[in-house]
């Protein structure tokens, strides 16, 4: 496994497989975070800032984000310690 985490290209899940897909605009986020490459991992440079000016992040206010302003889409309630009912039936 280490192998491929190493060596191995990105897969992603397809609607056909998997019943669901990323978009091209998170493939590229998270393709750039786990360069392979330290050097071409996006952050190297200006660190955050690099980060937070990727397209993904285009419609989040940062400043309301870091003051804590910014209401969660989707609150969970957990009805016991071991509540899985959260969480689509196909992981559970």
């Amino acid at each position: 496994m280490y192998h491929l985490i190493e060596n191995g290209a990105l897969r992603w899940p397809t609607i056909a497989q998997h019943g669901f897909e990323i978009s091209r605009e998170s493939q590229d986020l998270i393709s750039k975070l786990l360069a392979k490459d330290k050097n071409q991992r996006l952050g190297k440079v200006n660190d955050i800032a690099d980060v937070m000016a990727h397209p993904w992040f285009s419609s989040i206010d940062v400043d309301q984000l870091l003051k804590k302003q910014i209401k969660a889409p989707i609150i969970p309630t957990l009805k016991a310690l071991d509540d899985t009912s959260n969480f689509d039936e196909k992981f559970q």
